[in-house]
C-alpha cells in the first residue's frame, strides 16, 4: 500500500473514532447504551480496521452501514418525532465516506456479509442482555413503531431482525460487488 493511501485511511479512522466519542459525550450516563446500537459499534470496527490496515473490519463495517444502518437511520428520520442531532447525522454518514474511500480500490472480500451478520447475531444477544428495555437498542425488547401489530412478543421480533439482517447484508454485498465491477467502465 503507497503512503498517501495509508495516512487518508488513518485520518478518516481517527476521524470517526473522534465522532464516535464526541456522539458520547452528547447522551449523559442514561443513554450511554445507545452505543450498542448496531450502526456505532459497525462505526467502531471500521474506524480500528483503518487505523491497523485490516481490510476485513473495514469491509465489514462498511457493510452493516450500508445494509443495515444508513437505511435504520433514515427511517427513523423520516417516521421519529425526535430530530437527529447532529453528531448523530456525523456518525451515520462519515462510515459511509471512510468505508467508501478504503474499500474503492479494492472492493469488499467475498462473503463479508456473514462476518456481518454474524456481528449482527453478537450484538442483538448483548442487546438483550445488556441494554436497559426502555431504550430497546436494536429493537430486541420491543418492535419497532408500525410493526408493533404484526410482530406480537419479543421472540418473534428477535427473530425477524435476524432474518431481516440476513437478507440485507447478503443483498447490500452483492449490489456493492456489482457496483465495484462496473466502477472501471465509468
Amino acid at each position: 500500500m503507497s503512503p498517501r493511501p495509508y495516512t487518508i485511511e488513518r485520518a478518516l479512522g481517527i476521524a470517526l473514532l473522534a465522532a464516535l466519542v464526541l456522539h458520547a459525550a452528547t447522551k449523559g450516563q442514561e443513554r450511554l447504551p445507545e452505543l450498542l446500537w448496531l450502526c456505532h459499534v459497525a462505526s467502531a470496527l471500521l474506524a480500528v480496521g483503518l487505523l491497523a490496515s485490516v481490510r476485513w473490519l473495514v469491509a465489514l463495517g462498511f457493510l452493516i452501514h450500508v445494509g443495515m444502518g444508513m437505511p435504520a437511520f433514515l427511517i427513523d428520520v423520516l417516521f421519529e418525532q425526535e430530530r437527529p442531532s447532529p453528531t448523530s447525522w456525523l456518525v451515520h454518514l462519515l462510515p459511509l465516506v471512510a468505508g467508501g474511500v478504503a474499500l474503492w480500490r479494492t472492493g469488499l472480500p467475498r462473503r463479508t456479509w456473514l462476518a456481518a451478520w454474524g456481528t449482527v447475531l453478537v450484538m442483538l444477544v448483548v442487546s438483550i442482555l445488556a441494554t436497559p428495555p426502555a431504550l430497546n437498542i436494536n429493537l430486541v425488547h420491543e418492535a419497532w413503531g408500525p410493526t408493533k401489530e404484526l410482530l406480537p412478543g419479543v421472540w418473534p421480533v428477535r427473530l425477524f431482525h435476524a432474518m431481516e439482517a440476513l437478507v440485507l447484508l447478503f443483498g447490500a454485498e452483492q449490489v456493492l460487488q456489482h457496483i465495484h465491477r462496473r466502477r472501471d467502465t465509468w
